[in-house]
């Protein structure tokens, strides 16, 4: 007699049961609640959850899905809420880690950094605040060693990847509805993050343009040229600036080290020339053809008659810069070596002004320092500074040397695509601090945790039996 037996994987398992049980608890949550949309929604998000912590793949959609969502809960956006799913999530799928799994080159210099920025408890007036504000750290340690324990292959990277193009490629298409619309300044459904995520986006989409042939080709530079219109559309010159300056040294690289890309000099310049005509052909026309896109891109500190007008409103955002930055630097004159408090700066910035309090009020209140390295220096002092110094020189290092030890072609070409989004990112930090928290740091998670998936990867097809 011959016994039948069934063996499914435990998700498909938790998956069904879930499902099942889910279903039981919206009939009745619908019936007893009487159709409240917040109890329902409530119940959505936990099946969401449900579904995700199930599936490692869908987890990590979630939480690129979640950069589009500005939305915040006590003072945390909702990408960082969404790693918590993530962190589950990959708990529950993969029961068999080691240490080994975890072990990469940048594990030290995040243990050191992190180390620098507890003294800047000493002067903190917020401590609980700070500590809270410690979880968006928490996120970006959750996404990145997740990718570097729980990527196996190029195909999943491949699809993590595609997920985000999608996401930028429907919000796009929402900033250029919205603009034609007669939207001054559109950011679509995602909000102000977008325009990190487009410009991110083009010089990403450029790297892969580079490496791919025929159809695919055509492909990345349509999605690029899509991406850099809606960026221009926006009207955010620091990510006009920051993306322009990371295509100009990919296309460096790209025309020293060919190889890197699969192609000849020749055909890399060739490519380049392409780009130049297509992308900034397309970006000049919508500058010079649109009256606002043309005024904002024009318009610098240098309206030298009138910087703040008769009501005391800054008219252009530098000048509003310019009173977050002397605030930020008062507050770092006052602790130099420690600082006032990680992620302080916000809560107790009121102690450190030097204007009329009406512009306090109007343009320093409640912000953040918006540069990364003075954000650093005002919140963590001296000593916190030098820790992210030794961090960032760690994560430049090691996405160079991975793609100059990339061997096979097809790792090489995803270590120059992972390499130009440390750069973007790297660059970025000048003119922004929206990598230090929020959307911002779970983005930054990804990035650093995809490059150092690639970096895995090579190493286990170069180990020992490896096929």
């Amino acid at each position: 007699m011959t016994t039948l037996h069934l063996s499914w994987p435990r998700e498909r398992i938790f998956a069904l049961t879930a499902a099942i049980i889910l279903s039981i608890s919206f009939a009745a949550v619908v019936a007893i609640s009487g159709g409240d949309s917040r109890i329902i929604a409530v119940l959505l998000l936990v099946s969401a959850s449900a579904l995700a912590i199930s599936n490692f793949g869908i987890a990590l959609s979630i939480v690129i899905i979640a950069l589009f969502v500005d939305y915040y809960v006590t003072g945390l956006s909702s990408a960082v809420w969404c790693t918590v799913v993530l962190a589950a999530s990959f708990l529950f799928r993969y029961t068999d880690l080691r240490k080994a799994d975890f072990a990469n080159p940048l594990s030290k210099p995040i243990l050191i950094y992190g180390l620098c920025i507890l003294p800047s408890f000493l002067f903190n007036i917020h401590p609980f605040i700070s500590l809270l504000k410690l979880l968006n750290v928490g996120a970006f340690l959750i996404v990145m060693y997740s990718f570097v324990a729980g990527i196996r292959s190029r195909r999943m990277l491949m699809f993590v990847l595609g997920v985000y193009l999608i996401m930028v490629l429907l919000n796009s298409i929402h900033v250029i509805a919205q603009f034609f619309g007669g939207v001054d300044r559109p950011f679509g459904f995602a909000g102000i993050m977008f325009v990190d995520y487009s410009a991110l986006a083009v010089c990403v989409t450029a790297a892969l343009s580079f490496t791919s042939r025929g159809t695919q080709r055509l492909l990345f530079t349509g999605l690029a040229t899509v991406y850099a219109i809606a960026l221009i559309m926006t009207g955010t010159r620091n990510t006009w600036v920051s993306s322009a300056i990371t295509l100009a040294l990919l296309a460096g690289y790209v025309t020293m080290r060919p190889e890197a890309a699969g192609l000849t000099r020749k055909s890399a310049l060739s490519l380049i020339l392409a780009g130049l005509i297509l992308v900034g052909g397309s970006a000049t026309y919508i500058v010079l053809n649109t009256q606002r896109i043309e005024k904002r891109a024009l318009q610098v500190s240098g309206e030298k008659d009138i910087s703040i007008d008769q009501r005391g409103k800054a008219e252009n955002s530098l000048v509003s810069r310019i009173l977050i930055w002397d605030t930020a630097w008062n507050a770092f004159l006052a602790h130099p070596l420690v600082g006032i408090g990680v992620y302080s700066f916000p809560y107790s910035s009121d102690q450190y002004y030097h204007m009329p309090k009406i512009l306090y009020i109007l343009y320093v209140e409640g912000v953040s320092p918006h540069q990364t390295q003075l954000a650093v220096l005002a919140e963590t002092g001296v000593i916190g500074a030098i820790g992210y110094m030794m961090f960032m020189f760690a994560l430049l290092k090691t996405g160079y040397e991975v793609l100059g030890k990339s061997s096979d072609p097809q790792q090489m070409r995803l270590a120059l695509v992972a390499f130009t989004a440390i750069v973007y990112s790297t660059i970025s930090m000048i003119f922004t601090d929206a990598w230090l928290w929020g959307q911002g740091i779970v983005l930054f998670g990804l990035v650093v945790g995809g490059m150092l998936a690639i970096r895995n990867l090579e190493r286990q097809e170069l180990a020992p039996g490896a096929v």
